[in-house]
Protein backbone atom coordinates (compact mmCIF):
# COMPACT_ATOMS: atom_id res chain seq x y z
CA UNK A 1 0.00 0.00 0.00
CA UNK A 2 1.28 3.15 -1.03
CA UNK A 3 1.00 6.68 1.27
CA UNK A 4 -1.40 8.00 -0.52
CA UNK A 5 -3.79 4.55 0.30
CA UNK A 6 -3.00 4.22 3.31
CA UNK A 7 -3.65 8.20 3.96
CA UNK A 8 -6.88 7.57 2.67
CA UNK A 9 -7.85 4.43 4.57
CA UNK A 10 -6.78 6.11 7.88
CA UNK A 11 -9.18 8.74 6.93
CA UNK A 12 -12.14 6.41 6.16
CA UNK A 13 -11.13 4.39 9.92
CA UNK A 14 -11.04 8.58 11.51
CA UNK A 15 -14.49 9.30 10.08
CA UNK A 16 -15.81 5.97 10.74
CA UNK A 17 -14.82 6.06 14.98
CA UNK A 18 -15.96 9.55 14.60
CA UNK A 19 -19.76 8.38 13.55
CA UNK A 20 -20.16 5.86 15.81
CA UNK A 21 -18.38 8.00 18.61
CA UNK A 22 -21.44 10.60 17.28
CA UNK A 23 -24.07 7.59 17.80
CA UNK A 24 -24.36 5.84 14.15
CA UNK A 25 -24.04 2.52 13.49
CA UNK A 26 -21.21 2.39 10.99
CA UNK A 27 -20.70 0.28 7.50
CA UNK A 28 -17.35 0.25 5.42
CA UNK A 29 -16.03 -1.02 2.79
CA UNK A 30 -13.25 -3.10 2.76
CA UNK A 31 -13.09 -3.77 -1.28
CA UNK A 32 -12.93 0.14 -2.46
CA UNK A 33 -14.98 -0.92 -5.66
CA UNK A 34 -18.40 -0.04 -4.19
CA UNK A 35 -20.43 2.99 -4.37
CA UNK A 36 -19.58 4.46 -1.52
CA UNK A 37 -16.97 4.56 1.45
CA UNK A 38 -18.90 3.99 4.17
CA UNK A 39 -23.16 3.11 5.18
CA UNK A 40 -24.04 5.04 8.29
CA UNK A 41 -27.72 4.24 10.19
CA UNK A 42 -29.28 6.77 12.86
CA UNK A 43 -32.38 7.13 13.94
CA UNK A 44 -33.73 4.77 10.79
CA UNK A 45 -31.88 7.36 7.95
CA UNK A 46 -29.53 5.67 6.00
CA UNK A 47 -27.07 7.90 4.29
CA UNK A 48 -23.57 7.20 1.93
CA UNK A 49 -20.50 8.90 3.09
CA UNK A 50 -17.99 9.81 0.66
CA UNK A 51 -14.81 10.69 2.52
CA UNK A 52 -11.94 12.64 1.14
CA UNK A 53 -8.47 13.73 3.03
CA UNK A 54 -7.37 16.98 1.96
CA UNK A 55 -3.98 19.08 2.98
CA UNK A 56 -3.92 22.82 3.42
CA UNK A 57 -3.00 23.10 -0.79
CA UNK A 58 -3.41 26.64 -1.31
CA UNK A 59 -4.38 27.69 -4.40
CA UNK A 60 -5.80 31.18 -5.54
CA UNK A 61 -6.41 31.81 -2.17
CA UNK A 62 -8.62 28.87 -1.08
CA UNK A 63 -7.90 24.99 -0.28
CA UNK A 64 -10.27 23.40 -2.34
CA UNK A 65 -11.07 19.86 -2.76
CA UNK A 66 -11.81 17.00 -5.55
CA UNK A 67 -14.91 16.95 -7.22
CA UNK A 68 -17.11 13.80 -5.69
CA UNK A 69 -16.38 10.90 -8.01
CA UNK A 70 -19.27 8.83 -6.14
CA UNK A 71 -22.87 9.89 -5.83
CA UNK A 72 -22.95 10.28 -1.59
CA UNK A 73 -25.33 12.14 0.95
CA UNK A 74 -22.46 13.16 3.33
CA UNK A 75 -19.00 14.56 2.29
CA UNK A 76 -16.32 13.67 5.14
CA UNK A 77 -13.57 16.03 4.84
CA UNK A 78 -10.09 14.95 6.54
CA UNK A 79 -7.66 17.85 7.09
CA UNK A 80 -4.92 17.73 10.05
CA UNK A 81 -6.93 15.25 12.01
CA UNK A 82 -9.94 17.34 11.91
CA UNK A 83 -13.32 15.74 10.26
CA UNK A 84 -15.81 18.46 8.61
CA UNK A 85 -18.81 16.69 7.05
CA UNK A 86 -21.19 18.65 4.23
CA UNK A 87 -23.52 19.45 4.83
CA UNK A 88 -22.97 19.66 8.61
CA UNK A 89 -24.38 16.80 11.14
CA UNK A 90 -26.97 17.44 13.30
CA UNK A 91 -25.73 18.35 17.14
CA UNK A 92 -26.16 15.67 19.26
CA UNK A 93 -28.51 16.23 22.21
Amino acid sequence: MDARNALGTASELMVALNLTERGYEVFHSYDGKTSCYLVILKGGKLQQVEVKSQSRSIKNGRAGIQTLKRQADILAVVCNRTISYYPPLPRDD
